[in-house]
């Protein structure tokens, strides 16, 4: 049972925008879940695109590559990468750019704090995984919540719930070993390439598909497919991301 604690923490990391997506389309707001969807896709488009069974690769413990070599490639490319990502969803998402940039915000957190996951899982760190969990399901309930309301809460609620998967980035030493790695850069990224081109025909073709949803069925409805489509399609998500690789 205390396994289950890791794949639970990736869940509440990797899962929370696609459940809020979800609870949008349920309570009435398709509009707004469209919003989330296109937001997400393109995030997955790139992030996702960009990360190379990195878990599968960390738990393996391979010495090809480690947690630090991985950490340190991520940091360089979450700017450019959050840009690129910003720059996908102007003109198809309706609301504004500080909203925008915050969910993008929230995904390169993500990004960067399943790194941190996974190192806690191969240290054991169970306590540090379940804190976690419980801390993001209580920020992703009081997101879904204020969305819903659209009172002056939802703009700090959004900054709170965007930031807090950073929390998983304290303690350890992963930053030190990150900045003080002997690796070369290039031959860090000439190893994970092949790994790359597995998740990248995944994330390009996510964000392509809900595109072409939107322009076909109009915002309104494809807030509810986007939302119907990743209900059906969370249990795998579950099996392959989450529990697979632990």
């Amino acid at each position: 049972m205390r396994l289950m604690v890791f794949p639970a923490a990736f869940m509440a990391n990797t899962f929370a925008m696609m459940l809020v997506m979800i609870g949008l389309s349920l309570f009435g707001k398709p509009g707004l879940a469209a919003d989330l969807g296109l937001v997400h896709g393109a995030t997955v488009a790139l992030f996702y695109s960009f990360s190379g069974n990195a878990r599968s690769l960390i738990l393996g413990e391979t010495h090809d590559v480690g947690a630090a070599e991985i950490l340190r490639l991520r940091v360089l490319m979450v700017l450019p990468l959050g840009l690129l990502a910003l720059m996908l969803c102007s003109g198809v998402v309706g609301e504004g750019l500080l909203f925008v940039s915050l969910l993008v915000a929230r995904r390169a957190a993500e990004w960067l704090s399943e790194i941190f996951l996974s190192e806690k899982e191969v240290q054991g760190r169970g306590g540090a995984a379940l804190a976690f969990f419980l801390l993001q399901g209580f920020f992703s309930v009081c997101l879904l919540l204020a969305l819903l309301d659209g009172g002056p809460l939802a703009f700090p609620i959004t900054l709170l719930w965007a930031l807090s998967p950073l929390l998983a980035c304290t303690g350890g030493d992963l930053f030190k070993r990150c900045a003080t790695s002997s690796v070369v850069l290039h031959k860090s990224f000439a190893q994970l390439l092949p790994h790359f081109g597995s998740t990248a025909v995944i994330g390009v073709s996510v964000y392509v598909f809900r595109l072409f949803i939107l322009l076909v069925a109009g915002k309104e409805a494809a807030g509810d497919l986007f939302s119907a489509f990743a209900t059906g399609g969370i249990l795998g998500a579950v099996f392959a991301q989450a529990l697979g690789p632990t």
